[in-house]
């Protein structure tokens, strides 16, 4: 099973660097005034909006993906979503609208790990053993 696992993350490298490359692509997505080069079959795999949609001509996508859209062709070919608490929101919706079921359950997963208050030293201004001038 491991050598169908490293098979399968090796053509979706050659994919990506395919894609990378504008090679064998043969499907042209503007959004946002960007056009995005890439594989029919992929889309497909990955998006019921593109598998219902089926191959060929240019498709223009909502001007409201248009920040998003390359973070999700990214996890097509990767497998690796590139979620924060800033564009968890964003990328849901989108998601959604592409019919992106695995997207869709990372987002309503994704739990933002709180960022760790920085400790002041002792003695620093504000810190638990700070006087005020003039004080006790």
């Amino acid at each position: 099973m491991a050598a169908a696992a490293a098979h399968s993350v090796r053509v979706l490298r050659e994919l990506n660097r395919q894609r990378a490359a504008g090679q064998f692509c043969d499907a042209t997505l503007g959004v946002g005034g960007r056009e995005f080069r890439a594989h029919w079959p992929v889309l497909a795999s990955c998006s019921r909006f593109f598998r219902a949609r089926g191959p060929g001509g240019p498709v223009a996508l909502p001007d409201g993906l248009a920040d998003t859209f390359q973070l999700l062709l990214d996890f097509f070919y990767t497998g690796r979503l590139a979620l924060t608490a800033h564009n968890r929101a964003r990328l849901l919706a989108a998601a959604e609208q592409l019919g992106v079921p695995d997207a869709v359950a990372l987002c309503r997963a994704f739990r933002p790990r709180p960022r760790p208050r920085r400790r002041r030293p002792p003695g620093a201004r504000g810190g638990p053993t700070a006087r005020r001038a003039g004080g006790a």
